[in-house]
């Protein structure tokens, strides 16, 4: 992912997209092949080891998580195309949360790194997390 790409990305609360209520985090293993509703969309979290040791459970070295955001009907809605995929790319000072569509498209936002620690703390997760 290249930052310039994504340097005229315009600033958004994370609570406007996704709240912790409708996330849940799943295992490697799951991300392709664990169970979702139909309600649910595939998500994946790159933290650098600064901002991953702000959670308050441990993840691994590679800083990466996956999961599941029940928000396919919202974000179709409010972007009038279906979701595939939600990144979450932390720069540091910052989240590029990137919505991939299934049509090719994208729609990004930097949102702040202290909103996606709040949701990720708040959030349900694996047992393996607890």
């Amino acid at each position: 992912m290249r930052k310039e790409h994504y340097s005229n990305v315009s600033e958004c609360a994370l609570s406007e997209l996704i709240t912790a209520d409708r996330f849940r985090t799943v295992m490697f293993e799951q991300r392709t092949t664990g169970t979702k509703s139909l309600t649910e969309v595939p998500a994946e979290l790159n933290l650098t080891q600064e901002n991953a040791k702000l959670l308050r459970f441990s993840v691994a070295g590679d800083g990466i998580l996956y999961g599941f955001v029940r928000v396919r009907r919202e974000l179709k809605e409010k972007f009038g195309r279906e979701p595939k995929k939600v990144y979450f790319n932390d720069w540091g000072t910052t989240i590029l949360l990137v919505i991939e569509f299934r049509d090719g498209s994208e729609q990004a936002y930097h949102v702040r790194c202290s909103d996606l620690i709040d949701m990720m703390n708040d959030c349900l997760r694996i047992a393996q997390e607890k």
